[in-house]
């Protein structure tokens, strides 16, 4: 949900943003995992099903 604010997934800790990449990497689509979220200041339980990672647009730069 937006504005929730991931704190583990699968028990371990999410300390910061560079953790999710390492942490999402040991799973792959279709997988089911726990997240633990911050939610309007309560901590809650979830699991989530991972799906594809959206490919990032290229944008167009323009030379002087």
């Amino acid at each position: 949900q937006a504005g929730d604010i991931i704190t583990a997934i699968d028990g371990s800790a999410i300390e910061g943003e560079s953790d999710l990449p390492a942490a999402l990497d040991a799973h792959n689509v279709g997988d089911e995992v726990a997240f633990t979220v911050l939610r309007d200041g309560s901590e809650i339980a979830i699991t989530v099903v991972l799906g594809e990672a959206p490919t990032a647009t290229p944008t167009a730069t323009s030379s002087p």
